[in-house]
């Protein structure tokens, strides 16, 4: 079994200002987000993610949550 802290909010705010200030190119930005996936989630969270990112329609969904919303609005978008 895999030994993976829970993703948290702060977790999230710091990888955003990582990538917001630090610069980086598109490449770049990718590498820090499977970094940072292999930090915080377990394969099956992971594996989850990357369905849903592949999956124009799901990610429309689970944009339009209750819990995405509040989460897009603490990120000023």
């Amino acid at each position: 079994m895999e030994n993976r802290q829970n993703l948290t909010a702060d977790a999230l705010l710091r990888l955003r200002a990582r990538m917001e200030h630090g610069g980086m190119d598109e490449e770049s930005r990718e590498r820090e987000l499977l970094r940072f996936a292999g930090e915080n989630m377990s394969g099956e969270q992971q594996e989850k993610m990357r369905s849903i990112l592949r999956d124009r329609d799901a990610l429309q969904q689970l944009l339009q949550s209750e819990q995405a919303q509040q989460l897009l609005k603490k990120f000023g978008k």
